[in-house]
């Protein structure tokens, strides 16, 4: 009538031992880029070590920045895993469509599929000054400081104030 039952404990040095070289890539953000940008983006993962290489698949992906690793331990905001900042530039004549994310470290290599997506480049628009047009290097370009600074409102009225014969409220 009575049953055995066996537990087999592990030690826990053993279920929570640490990594010991990039061993998971969890995320990127942000996820999308367009041709022709430049980006700055944060790679989340575990295991990640000083001096690590990043790679993102497909052509017309250029490394502007050098990786920096920043350990679980050293992260501000308080999240999981270690972290990457990477940036790069996109051609723009790159590939569209969706990219993986490779880290390499001494201590191993770890990819994450697609979390990268490139887009089709953005269309130039004269009338934007966001464009890079010299429209925002220009300083005696003056009419976007004073867009909706122009009009001066009027002071209301309450309820318990006359209405003064004449005037136009």
């Amino acid at each position: 009538m009575w049953r055995r039952i066996v537990f087999c404990f592990l030690p826990m040095s053993f279920l929570a031992m640490p990594a010991l070289g990039a061993d998971i890539v969890t995320g990127a953000s942000p996820s999308v880029h367009s041709a022709g940008s430049e980006a700055r983006i944060w790679i989340t993962g575990r295991g990640f070590q000083a001096g690590a290489m990043v790679s993102i698949s497909g052509p017309g992906i250029t490394q502007n920045e050098v990786p920096q690793v920043i350990p679980e331990a050293e992260r501000v905001d308080g999240g999981r895993g270690d972290g990457i900042i990477y940036g790069f530039s996109v051609a723009q004549d790159a590939q569209i469509g969706s990219r993986n994310i490779t880290v390499s470290d001494s201590g191993g290599t770890a990819t994450g599929m697609g979390f990268i997506q490139i887009t089709a480049p953005e269309p130039m628009n004269p009338g934007n000054n966001n464009n890079n047009n010299n429209n925002n290097k220009n300083k005696n370009n003056k009419k976007s400081s004073v867009l909706f600074c122009s009009r001066k409102r009027r002071p209301t009225r309450t309820a318990a104030q006359p209405r003064m014969s004449g005037s136009r409220t």
